[in-house]
């Protein structure tokens, strides 16, 4: 199991990471990935809601 808690974090790589990432696969592919690992390592659907700023119910919608 991976524990998040643990991990190191840099601001100013996951911006230019997600902008890369954007800029290759569109906005929306890069959101729905998101989203999607979110899910996949735990996080409640409201907590990733509020992470990415999505609407509620788009995480379910992104999971189906």
């Amino acid at each position: 199991m991976i524990d998040c808690r643990t991990a190191a974090c840099s601001a100013s790589l996951q911006q230019q990471r997600l902008k890369q990432a954007e800029k290759i696969l569109g906005e929306k592919v890069v959101s729905r990935i998101l989203c999607f690992a979110l899910y996949i390592l735990g996080f409640e659907r409201s907590s990733i809601v509020a992470l990415l700023g999505t609407p509620p119910g788009t995480v379910r919608s992104f999971v189906r």
